[in-house]
């Protein structure tokens, strides 16, 4: 079953993406979705893959073909980044530091999702709009697994197996109950995804000439991503969500309407989460011990220390990147701290994390550069989110390979940075804003 989920995703991303860049996107997005819930299901070797294969689709369509003038434009500013954080790992796959199959798995961590950094750049706007109403629908569907796990419990959904020990260590919520992971993974992925498309939604939703039925569909979405967020119980990504929602409210691209709109949707999810005390997890945020031990398990000391004992890295895949259960016997001597800057430092070297660090100072550069006079809301609010992410990296591993959240951050990444040049100014003042 395995193999014919990965071939089902290939096949239909492909078909999809022949079509245009937003449908193959939009399989990507669904494949990414339910990848969680069926590899859940049918926890085989092959099934870890199928998210995979259906990315393999919408690269072979839309990065192996010619694209227009127009299109390159919008990815130069982001090519040298990607090539330089793409060639590091490669070369390093070449030292026989871990087993060949754990170091593929590493290197798939490390590279495999870069790519969207340049699909980002090269969507339009209304591409990007069109892409939100996609998302719009899934973020529905999780909703609605969400409800039906919060009211008949998570163990119908997902097995107690390999793949969903994680969902199942997780009981510290309200009276030792479980984080709701909808249909992902993990909890951590679910809200992580949640969060990521709020910059897509509430763009489309602002964008002038969106239709009732759009805007009351995209509406619906956001309050399903806010409660999403906090049916998950991941506090790290309830600060994001805040700080994309105030990003929103101040913004100075955000109309009445929309702030109107924000603030209602703010207050809807308010009114729930107090009701209910198993939404209220992120309220531990006020316990300064806990918050403070938190952060000194992942920023501290150690990281130097890993920085003397390891100056060629401990091979790709031995710092953290998540390993499929069926290679973990082969995984040797891994060192693992909860920081993606350290697990970039362990598995890239030094070099490779001064790479991330270089791409990061010019990612946050861009909101003085003059590409954010060209930015719409929805780029805007892409970049305050990644930005957010980037910054909660010191706290956590999986920035690179949480499904969907990792392409949704990167999509938003490229989108903030795309370079128009002059000449190409008046073909972005004519789309939609």
């Amino acid at each position: 079953m395995g193999v014919l989920f990965c071939i089902a995703a290939f096949v239909v991303t492909f078909v999809a993406s022949r079509r245009s860049i937003v449908t193959g996107l939009g399989a990507v997005a669904c494949t990414g979705y339910f990848y969680g819930i069926v590899r859940a299901n049918f926890p085989e070797p092959a099934s870890h893959f199928i998210f995979d294969t259906s990315v393999l689709a919408l690269y072979a369509v839309h990065l192996l073909s010619p694209a227009s003038q127009a299109t390159r434009t919008r990815a130069n500013a982001m090519l040298p980044w990607f090539a330089a954080l793409v060639a590091w790992p490669v070369l390093l796959a070449f030292l026989p530091l871990q087993d060949p199959l754990v170091q593929l798995v590493g290197l798939r961590g490390n590279i495999f999702l870069l790519p969207f950094l340049l699909i980002g750049a090269r969507l339009t706007r209304d591409e990007l709009h069109r892409f939100a109403v996609v998302l719009a629908i899934l973020n529905l569907l999780a909703l609605a697994f969400t409800g039906a796990e919060y009211l008949m419990s998570i163990a119908p959904f997902f097995p107690h197996n390999s793949n969903t020990e994680l969902i199942f260590r997780s009981a510290d919520v309200a009276n030792a109950q479980l984080r709701i992971p909808s249909i992902f993974t993990n909890s951590h992925a679910y809200a992580g995804t949640m969060v990521m498309t709020l910059p897509l939604l509430i763009g489309a939703w602002a964008a002038p000439g969106a239709s009732v039925a759009r805007r009351m569909l995209l509406i619906l979405a956001i309050l399903a991503a806010m409660l999403g967020v906090f049916a998950a119980a991941a506090r790290v990504h309830t600060v994001v969500l805040a700080v994309v929602v105030l990003a929103t409210v101040v913004s100075r691209r955000t109309g009445v309407r929309t702030r109107a709109a924000m603030l209602a949707a703010v207050g809807i999810v308010a009114i729930a989460v107090v009701s209910q005390a198993r939404l209220q997890r992120f309220t531990t945020l006020q316990d300064s011990d806990s918050v403070s031990k938190r952060i000194g398990s992942s920023v501290n000391t150690s990281f130097f220390d890993l920085l003397i004992e390891h100056p060629l890295g401990n091979g790709l895949g031995g710092g953290g990147t998540s390993m499929p259960f069926f290679l973990q016997s082969r995984l040797h001597d891994a060192v693992i701290m909860e920081n993606e800057y350290a697990r970039i430092l362990i598995e890239q070297t030094s070099i490779g994390l001064l790479l991330w660090i270089a791409f990061i100072l010019w990612f946050l550069s861009q909101r003085i550069s003059a590409t954010a006079r060209l930015w719409s809301l929805t780029e805007e609010l892409g970049w305050v989110g990644t930005a957010s992410y980037f910054a909660t990296g010191l706290l956590g591993i999986g920035l690179l390979t949480s499904i969907p959240h990792t392409m949704l951050v990167l999509l938003c990444a490229g989108s903030a940075t795309a370079w128009r040049l002059p000449e190409y100014e008046a073909l972005v003042e004519h789309e939609p804003q």
